[in-house]
């Protein structure tokens, strides 16, 4: 799915007229201005979210089958380590699609939600005292 996303299809321009059509197909009306930052937040919150959830998923599968320990260092920064360069891989392949541009303060937000996502774990276990 990222790769798709990295795509010419998914670009800035693309995204916010498919978000201009659906905010005027529900009555909203929106400067220009305020659908630019509407679709720049939308388009960051989605680097957050979707690098979060992608290092939630190397946590699992390297934690594998419930261990009597549910949480350990390696398997978090391995998971932080793994979503990084997956951002990392990403970017650079944008920086050679036509329409796109690879940059790195993307890398950035996605390594902040891929800790986030970690940081979110560790709470969670320890809140139950799985540790």
């Amino acid at each position: 799915m990222i790769a798709c996303f990295s795509s010419g299809e998914f670009n800035s321009d693309n995204t916010g007229s498919v978000l201009e059509k659906l905010l005027r197909a529900l009555h909203f009306n929106f400067t220009g201005l305020q659908l630019y930052w509407l679709n720049v937040t939308v388009r960051k919150t989605a680097h957050f979210t979707v690098y979060g959830t992608l290092s939630a998923l190397f946590f699992r599968a390297w934690r594998g089958q419930p261990y009597r320990k549910r949480w350990k260092w390696t398997w978090a920064l391995l998971a932080i380590l793994a979503a990084f360069l997956t951002a990392w891989g990403d970017e650079f392949h944008q920086h050679f699609t036509p329409g796109r541009t690879g940059v790195f303060s993307d890398v950035e937000l996605d390594t902040m939600g891929a800790t986030f996502a970690q940081l979110m774990i560790v709470a969670w276990t320890a809140q139950r005292k799985i540790l």
